[in-house]
């Protein structure tokens, strides 16, 4: 099997018709390779970004728009005739997508009744995204804006332009949740989930958060609140939801967000034990995804990918964790996971306290304080959205020069090798402006 490379196909619109030929690009640049199996068209202004290992069958379509990407992972397949259409689509690793279905970011204005309608503009939308092992049935439609969640069922002939829950089953026009590949797990021993939620003046949206929580529909849970200062309404709301079993009021005062965690984590009884923060909401069925998937990959740290919310702007940006949690990369890159999406096992968060001496990245020195004395814990990366953090100036949203200062400080202690060392020295000097 020969591979051929050819450089990025030119911005201006053009037509690639391909016989026999199997399209994929790594770093803007295509890589064909001879199947004589595959007859399907191009058309082709954006990029175009498809693993070696996924298979596209007979009269698949892909067309997207300048500037625009298609990425499709590993091991999934496009059957006959599918169609991909529009601006941004990203699909996840082990997709099944059925024959004649339909992906597409854009839609055909018909407002202007001046206009014919075979020359009116498209309006490309939201960007679609699909996640690792979901299954879409035959002639069904994804529109614009859609989020499909890992290991989903889209039924035939449905027509999906809205979230998609990990797990859900959905069919019909438009297509609804009926059923849950969830409901019936069977599971060994369901763990007990610890959450921390260090409050000072976070009344804006507490109560939103504690009713996130409340809404898990997983039963062993609790969630611990310390609180002893605030002057704001939040006593008045914690004494509303406090009931000294699910949900833990600590009134022990403490110096600082980070003792305030360590003081939390005394209290907690849970298997695993993550934190929160009085902005951030877990969004629904997360702890029982983390139960099921645990069932048969136990781990000492599980983590997953989040969302950020700006309510000034009414935007938000999906964040899927762009490296595996290492030392090594966690030196390299920085810090790249939110401490709201990160949950321990409760023995080790007992053996490595925070570090009180951290005021902004105490997240960032304990994930290298841990990974430099473990070497052999087993660390799980669960690609579903966890928590919708809100960015409004509050607690989890304020980052001053000392959180970049406290970074360094931290990948200087914990570098190993004198490549990592020089590495984060630079970071340093250039934070300097030197």
């Amino acid at each position: 099997m020969k591979l051929y490379r050819k450089e990025k196909l030119p911005n201006q619109h053009r037509n690639v018709y391909l016989f026999g030929i199997k399209v994929f690009s790594y770093r803007h640049k295509y890589h064909f390779e001879k199947t004589n199996k595959t007859n399907f068209y191009l058309k082709n202004d954006g990029v175009l970004d498809i693993d070696l290992s996924c298979r596209i069958s007979n009269g698949c379509v892909l067309q997207n728009d300048a500037e625009s990407v298609i990425k499709i992972g590993k091991r999934t397949v496009l059957s006959e005739n599918t169609v991909l259409h529009g601006g941004n689509i990203t699909i996840g690793n082990n997709v099944i997508i059925s024959p004649n279905v339909v992906i597409t970011t854009e839609n055909h204005s018909v407002q202007h009744i001046s206009m014919y309608v075979n020359i009116s503009h498209d309006t490309v939308e939201p960007e679609i995204e699909i996640q690792d092992d979901v299954y879409i049935g035959a002639n069904a439609t994804i529109k614009s804006g859609a989020h499909i969640g890992w290991g989903a069922v889209i039924g035939a002939n449905s027509v999906v332009d809205s979230d998609v829950p990990p797990f859900a089953i959905m069919a019909g026009n438009p297509a609804t949740v009926v059923g849950s590949r969830l409901a019936n797990l069977k599971t060994n021993k369901d763990f007990k989930f610890s959450i921390i939620m260090p409050n000072f003046n976070g009344d804006k949206y507490l109560e939103q958060a504690i009713q996130a929580f409340l809404n898990q529909d997983y039963k062993k849970k609790e969630l611990v609140i310390v609180d002893s200062a605030s002057t704001d309404n939040s006593h008045n709301i914690l004494q509303k939801y406090a009931d000294g079993k699910v949900i833990k009021w600590i009134k022990e005062k403490d110096h600082g967000l980070t003792d305030a965690i360590n003081i939390a984590v005394k209290h907690c009884t849970g298997d695993y034990i993550g934190y929160a923060g009085s902005d951030d909401l877990y969004i629904n069925n997360i702890l029982k995804i983390a139960n099921a998937v645990l069932q048969t990959n136990p781990s000492d740290i599980f983590y997953y990918d989040y969302i950020n919310y700006f309510p000034k702007k009414n935007w938000e940006h999906r964040y899927r964790v762009a490296h595996e949690f290492t030392r090594e990369n966690l030196i390299k890159h920085m810090n790249f996971l939110a401490l709201q999406d990160i949950f321990f096992a409760r023995n080790l968060l007992q053996e490595f306290p925070y570090d009180a001496t951290y005021k902004y990245a105490m997240d960032y020195e304990i994930y290298l304080n841990i990974l430099y004395h473990k070497s052999d814990l087993r660390i799980l990366h669960i690609p579903v959205y966890g928590t919708r953090n809100i960015n409004d100036d509050n607690i989890s949203s304020v980052y001053s020069k000392g959180g970049y200062d406290e970074s360094n400080r931290a990948a200087l202690k914990y570098a190993k090798t004198d490549e990592e060392k020089a590495l984060v020295e630079q970071r340093i000097k250039e934070d300097k402006g030197y």
